[in-house]
């Protein structure tokens, strides 16, 4: 159950890397609604946000990975 969300974070990741900013949000945002909050999806979004020109929905997930990553743990940041 932990690692259910992986795939689509994976898949947002991907679309990202080619580009496919619109399609990676969805993904990002689609993990989001299994696993609030989590850290990995909310900067997945909000690279992708950035790369759209949202921004000030970019600086709203900021808002929300800033106060996810201080909840969790520091050596689980570092991970990619």
């Amino acid at each position: 159950p932990m690692l259910a969300g992986a795939p689509l974070r994976r898949l947002g990741t991907m679309q990202t890397q080619e580009k496919k900013f619109a399609a990676a949000e969805q993904s990002f945002r689609e993990d989001l609604k299994e696993r609030p909050q989590n850290g990995w999806a909310l900067q997945g979004l909000h690279n992708t946000l950035v790369a759209q020109e949202k921004t000030s929905q970019a600086q709203e997930v900021k808002s929300a990975l800033e106060k996810s990553w201080k909840l969790a743990d520091k050596d689980l940041r570092t991970i990619n």
